[in-house]
This record gives C-alpha cells, structure tokens and sequence, in this order.
C-alpha cells in the first residue's frame, strides 16, 4: 500500500502549477527541476520566483519552468554570465532552454527590469 505522504507528493508533481513558487519552499523542491534553482540572479532589484505551468492543447502541449528575478543588468551581462549550452545538458529531457530580458512591470523600481531562464518540454500526444 502506497503511503498517503508519498500519494500526496506525487500528485503534487504531477498537477502543481503557479506563477509564484517560492525559492526554499517544500514545493519548489518536488516540482521545480534542480539545474533551474540553481540559477542566481545577478543585480537583484525584485524577489525570485520560480514559475511553473502547462500549456493547453491545441496543437503545442507541454511544460514550462521559469526562474524570474527583477534586475538592473543588460541583456549582455545576463547572456555573459548564464551558459545556456550548460544549463541545457543538465535538463534532460527539455527541448528549449531560453533568456529573457523585458522591460519592467508597474511596481517594480524605475531601471528594474524582468528577467527569465525558462526551460520548456513539450509532451508527443499519439
């Protein structure tokens, strides 16, 4: 007989989705893959947050993983100081890896801007 514990994690992996993942929580550690939480933001301006949700169905189908931090460096210094090549061999399994640099949201600090490390698996449907 499967432990209610064990049962209650998996389906936890299985359907946990959020926006708002925080970095030490109990959760980011069943849901989250490892390579991405060891990402470290550079020139933090806004918490990280650890972003994890399913796309529908409709002809792409899958999941994406984020990491997202505000911060106040450029694009150059993001792409100089993460090696996407590296963080790809360690996410096996995920087909795309990107960064992402967006100009910042209303509430962040004026020169804070967005930035992301996703990583994206989409599923084959036979």
């Amino acid at each position: 007989m499967t432990p209610p514990a064990l049962l209650f994690g998996m389906f936890v992996y299985a359907f946990y989705e959020n926006y708002a993942i925080r970095p030490y929580s109990p959760v980011s550690y069943l849901v989250m893959a490892p390579a991405l939480r060891a990402v470290t933001p550079i020139a933090q301006c806004s918490p990280l947050v650890y972003q994890r949700y399913f796309q529908e169905c409709g002809g792409i189908c899958g999941e994406q993983q984020r990491v997202w931090f505000g911060t106040t460096a450029t694009l150059e210094t993001l792409q100089n100081t993460y090696d996407l090549d590296a963080l790809r061999a360690q996410l096996k399994g995920f087909d795309e890896v990107s960064l992402h640099l967006a100009p910042g949201r209303p509430g962040l600090a004026e020169g804070c801007n967005e930035a992301w490390v996703s990583a994206y698996d989409d599923y084959a449907i036979d």
